[in-house]
């Protein structure tokens, strides 16, 4: 499986249609954009549920609205291969899992963006507004179905839960994310290189945040099972009760549908109870 998803954008750029083709080349472009997404691939934040995410959606908007899909879907593959295996210290395999579903979404989205008549440069919104649309909830859909497919089979749990719990509420970061895409490709064509290089700044300051909130979510977690912990080791006959309850609790709040916030406090409850 890892193989074949390897190989899917292959066969999409040799086989897909014509909007798959299409390319403007920018090389001095294409070198930072090869860059940026080594570095993002490279930073990655931990979720809740696990898995990662990074900040690379808003560089391959921005890719697909300037080069096209065939060259945002090869950069995709060329920086996540290398920046998981070697800095990352992953599997071969599940480094090649994760790019081709990375790269495949992206050429997908940018073939759509294509197709709706979205034009290569900088983007006009009084014309490409809708493709920008079509491309960027397409996008969602294709990264975070596959996400969810991806963790569901590692953890056995119905993926369309994963993706209820983990991706529901983000549309508005995502929106967010075809935003500053967008904003990428304005700068690119009208600022040159220097501009896009200022626009990275503000990405690293959310990386950072969410790498802080992420951190914190951990701290928490690990002090109150502490707690619990020693709490338990006042009597024998009771010792890991409150981490087994608070197993079996997340898993009934998750069955019932609640949302991840609500599991949380459950969670922190059972091992405070």
């Amino acid at each position: 499986l890892p193989s074949f998803l390897a190989a899917l954008p292959i066969l999409l750029a040799l086989f897909g249609g014509e909007e798959v083709r299409q390319t403007r080349w920018d090389p001095w472009g294409i070198g930072v954009w090869f860059a940026l997404l080594l570095v993002a691939e490279a930073l990655p934040v931990p979720m809740l549920r696990g898995g990662t995410m990074t900040i690379a959606s808003i560089l391959d908007v921005g890719a697909i609205l300037l080069f096209g899909p065939w060259v945002a879907g090869a950069l995709d593959l060329v920086t996540t291969i290398p920046a998981q295996m070697f800095i990352l210290r992953q599997r071969a395999g599940e480094a090649a899992l994760n790019a081709g579903l990375y790269a495949s979404t992206t050429i997908l989205a940018g073939s759509a963006y294509l197709a709706a008549g979205g034009t290569l440069g900088a983007p006009r919104l009084s014309d490409d507004l809708l493709p920008i649309l079509i491309a960027g909830s397409l996008y969602f859909m294709l990264n975070t179905g596959a996400v969810s497919l991806v963790l569901g089979t590692r953890t056995g749990e119905a993926p369309g839960r994963i993706w209820r719990e983990q991706f529901r509420d983000g549309l508005p970061q995502h929106a967010l994310s075809i935003g500053f895409g967008l904003l990428f490709a304005q700068v690119r064509v009208a600022a040159g290189i220097p501009g896009v290089l200022l626009l990275v700044l503000p990405l690293l300051f959310a990386r950072y945040t969410l790498r802080r909130y992420a951190d914190l979510k951990e701290d928490l977690v690990s002090f109150v099972r502490a707690l619990s912990v020693a709490l338990d080791a006042v009597d024998p006959y009771t010792h890991e009760h409150s981490v087994r309850v608070a197993e079996y609790a997340v898993r009934v709040a998750r069955r019932l549908g609640m949302r991840e916030h609500e599991v949380e406090t459950i969670h922190y409850a059972a091992l405070c109870h």
